[in-house]
């Protein structure tokens, strides 16, 4: 049988041979591959030898490489290196014919006895001592006189050398004039300078290109901006686990805290911390441009600045809406009315006094820092407020190039805000554009110094309210509340977190929540909060309920009622406009013109407030109070420009938004399947497959695949039954080996037991006879 066959000559064979090691095992490469040519199979050869004499011991120093210097072999090439030590040559300095006679007695040669080799041993050994110190005493006295000289020659050609330096920097027009006209001089500059002129330059962009540029990174920081407010911007390796090298001295305790969201800083200061550094490149300088985009994003009720430099003139007057409307001060805070800088900060700090240097023959000054605080205070205490703005940019322009000094500066700058906001607005308003300028060039460390304050105030707040009930508590005073409106100027308020705008917006939102509206200078604040916190939120368009629960209150108090109502004189949208001057002012008269002037400035905030939540689906329910408090304030008896005002901001409030209500999805109906009929083109009486072409072809395959499975079985099957049977075969044979074995054993020891028996009956007659 074919198949019995080639079980004898594959599967018979390994099962014999399973247990055997020591077979031969032909494992070159190629040899059982016919698809290989030979030519193949000497190359596949050639390079495996290669490889694994190109491979190292990973463990082994020792390299078998032979290394090669300009094509020629280390090992052959002639050294010029005297190996031997520098007590070797002291014998050929003491010479060799005293060497050879004191070593070895002259061998053989008998010694003359009137020669020095008559001596005794130990006056040979002694001189031998005795000459070799001495040699060595000359080399110590010659390497240090070499050493000596060394040293002169290079402390005086360090003198020449200076000498020179200065002769040549005198000399140097005279000796560019005398440039050499050598033909070999002129060619090695011009292939000095060749490489140069091979260089391509940027092409110059044309206008077009510019303004695309431009257009393209002002769309770029938009959407910074929106992913920031939502909170949905993507963080680099903040999550990205640190691994610690083996060599990590695990010293890295500082924690790089980000100020801003916006791209770089553009520039980082020699004398700052690594960690403010890092946190500087986080920051953008155009966190200012972003304000001015989030308080330009309401289109009636913000100011709308495009340029980049911010010219705060809103502390005086809002262009559309009432901003000039502010606040009044708390009696208990009021004496708390100074910034606090943490002691650590201002100890760190340290200053230098104020003095005019001259430079050069420009007779330009430089403006240093004070080194204390009433230093500081001392020496603008007697200028005006464009006279300090003046100083301050004089002294930001000379320290530019140390940020130590620069952030005592700013410290300087908020305490002397502090002290003087509520006598002198216009001191505001000139060092607010300077106080941003050191925020950008130190964003980490003054957002601290701000965080400072505002934490600061927090903790005053509370502890008043913890001794007072609600409402009962006035406003803070100007100098106090002016922090709210630096802190939007210089930081992004629209991010959904911030390390210096959230925290500002808390205390904020806890002042219109707390703060009660009982003297004229609360109204005043109060609005003053109010128009500050809407331009938080006017960009990330995030809803507070605080603020509107505030405006509620405000216009629905019964202290805004006018006394005589016969005697109200028309009056313009200017003269309804809040003295900014009022903030800083403890008492205040509260007239009819007044009353005007806050339920103006109240009214428009409501209005930008609608503005800004009409596209919130809770947008009636939120306006329904405000709509009930307009209505009433427009059936009193206001000036007409007033009362157009009003009703305005209730058409606004008014605006009524289609909601659907929410409905599930209608699925459209599932397809039916499109089913091929069961026909067959070719009729032979036989059972075909039917049904489309996928299954016939999948019925096809599982058909197959049980017939090559049954198959597979039954090979199975009959291997084993064929090695079953060879199996039984050795069994039987060695079965019957062992049978003629023992049958074999069995015939020795029947006639061993014959001959032993035969033996013993010869032995008992031998015995019987004698």
């Amino acid at each position: 049988n074919k198949a019995i066959k080639k079980r004898k000559a594959t599967l018979l064979q390994e099962y014999v041979l399973r247990n055997k090691s020591s077979t031969f095992m032909d494992k070159r490469i190629g040899e059982f591959d016919a698809a290989m040519n030979p030519d193949e199979k000497m190359a596949a050869r050639l390079a495996q030898e290669r490889k694994i004499s190109q491979k190292k011991n990973v463990f082994s120093l020792n390299e078998d490489e032979e290394l090669t210097h300009l094509g020629k072999s280390i090992n052959d090439m002639e050294t010029h290196d005297d190996p031997r030590s520098d007590d070797e040559d002291l014998y050929d300095k003491v010479g060799r014919d005293f060497i050879e006679k004191t070593n070895f007695g002259g061998f053989l040669t008998k010694a003359d006895p009137n020669s020095d080799a008559a001596k005794s041993r130990r006056d040979a050994i002694e001189q031998l001592i005795a000459e070799s110190k001495k040699l060595k005493y000359e080399r110590q006295v010659e390497k240090d006189e070499n050493f000596e000289l060394t040293e002169k020659l290079d402390k005086d050609w360090r003198q020449f050398q200076s000498l020179l330096a200065a002769s040549k920097n005198k000399k140097t027009a005279v000796v560019d004039n005398e440039a050499s006209t050598d033909d070999y001089d002129v060619l090695v500059k011009q292939l000095k300078f060749a490489p140069l002129a091979g260089q391509a330059s940027e092409r110059v962009k044309t206008e077009d290109e510019i303004a695309k540029a431009e257009k393209k990174r002002l769309e770029k920081l938009e959407q910074e901006r929106k992913a920031r407010a939502q909170g949905t911007e993507a963080k680099k390796d903040v999550h990205k686990r640190q691994l610690a090298s083996a060599d990590d001295l695990d010293d890295s305790f500082y924690k790089h805290e980000r100020i801003t969201g916006t791209s770089k800083q553009s520039d980082s200061d020699e004398d700052e911390f690594e960690e403010d550094e890092q946190a500087d490149r986080l920051t953008g300088v155009d966190s200012k441009d972003e304000n001015d985009a989030s308080t330009g994003s309401d289109s009636e009720g913000e100011n709308d600045d495009a340029s980049e430099e911010d010219s705060y003139a809103d502390l005086e007057s809002e262009k559309e809406a009432s901003s000039d409307n502010e606040e009044q001060e708390d009696d208990n805070m009021t004496n708390a009315n100074k910034v606090s800088v943490p002691a650590k900060n201002e100890n760190r700090l340290s200053e230098k006094h104020i003095k005019s240097k001259e430079i050069g023959a420009g007779k330009s000054t430089v403006a240093d820092i004070p080194e204390t605080e009433e230093e500081f205070s001392r020496l603008v205490e007697s200028k005006g407020a464009c006279e300090k703005a003046a100083l301050i940019e004089h002294m930001i322009k000379s320290n530019q190039s140390s940020s130590k000094k620069l952030e005592r500066l700013f410290v300087y700058l908020l305490q002397h805000i502090s002290d003087t906001a509520d006598t002198d607005i216009h001191v505001v308003d000139k060092l607010c554009p300077h106080i941003y300028s050191l925020v950008q060039l130190s964003p980490t460390v003054c957002g601290h110094f701000l965080l400072d304050v505002i934490s600061e105030k927090e903790e005053q707040l509370q502890n008043i309210l913890s001794r007072k009930s609600r409402f009962s508590v006035s406003y803070p005073s100007f100098s106090t509340l002016v922090f709210l409106k630096l802190i939007g100027q210089c930081y992004s308020a629209s991010d959904s977190s911030h390390m210096v705008a959230t925290p500002a917006m808390l205390f904020a939102s806890h002042l219109l929540t707390c703060c009660g509206l009982k003297d004229p200078v609360d109204f005043l604040r109060g609005i003053f909060v109010a128009n500050v916190f809407l331009e938080y939120v006017s960009y990330s368009r995030r809803f507070s309920p605080e603020l509107v629960a505030f405006l509620s209150r405000l216009l629905s108090h019964s202290a805004l009622k006018l006394k005589d109502e016969r005697n109200v004189a028309a009056v313009t949208e200017s003269d309804l406009k809040l003295p900014l001057k009022a903030l800083g002012c403890s008492q205040v008269e509260m007239t009819d013109d007044l009353k005007l002037k806050i339920v103006n400035a109240g009214v428009k905030l409501v209005e930008r407030c609608a503005c800004l939540y009409q596209t919130l689906p809770s947008y009636k329910e939120l306006c329904d109070p405000l709509i009930v408090v307009c209505q009433k304030l427009a059936e009193l008896a206001y000036p007409e420009t007033l009362k157009a005002v009003i009703k305005n901001t209730l058409a606004k409030l008014s605006h009524k938004i289609e909601r659907k209500p929410l409905k599930p999805s209608k699925k459209p109906p599932p397809m039916k399947p499109l089913l091929e009929p069961k026909f067959s083109m070719k009729y032979d009486g036989r059972k075909h497959f039917s049904g489309g072409e996928k299954k016939v072809e999948l019925k096809k395959l599982n058909y197959q695949y049980k017939k090559e499975m049954k198959g597979a079985m039954r090979e199975v099957r009959r291997d084993n039954q064929f090695l079953a049977q060879h199996i039984l075969k050795e069994q039987m044979a060695r079965d019957a080996e062992r049978k003629d074995k023992v049958k074999r054993i069995y015939k020795e020891l029947a006639s061993q037991e014959g001959e032993y028996k035969a033996l013993k009956r010869k032995k008992e007659k031998l015995s019987n006879r004698m």
